[in-house]
């Protein structure tokens, strides 16, 4: 199974371009659901159609409030986007199969 990421409005939109440079299949909330979609809506979104929430939202955290979403969540806002794609690239090669992450996963340095 291969990694599908949908990247929450804080993430830079170029991130889901190197994404999809590294061969991982990534859209970004201002295409899909929309801009300004509310949080829940992120979620359910990121649930039905089985993609990885990346983001540094930590509302997102909250397992009970969000317990369907597997978030990949980076605590610096100030990642650039190709560093940041590289590292859920590099995530991608040390757990091949997502369904093997836990809830939440923490992209640091």
């Amino acid at each position: 199974m291969s990694y599908r990421v949908l990247c929450d409005e804080n993430v830079p939109e170029r991130t889901a371009e190197h994404l999809d440079e590294f061969g991982i299949d990534a859209v970004h909330v201002s295409d899909r659901p929309g801009a300004g979609s509310a949080d829940e809506r992120v979620a359910r979104f990121a649930q039905e159609r089985n993609r990885l929430l990346l983001t540094n939202d930590d509302d997102f955290l909250d397992e009970s409030a969000y317990p369907d979403v597997t978030v990949l969540y980076y605590p610096d806002n100030a990642t650039d986007s190709h560093a940041l794609a590289a590292r859920v690239d590099e995530l991608a090669s040390l757990v091949p199969d997502p369904s093997d992450l836990g809830r939440s996963t923490f992209l640091t340095e």
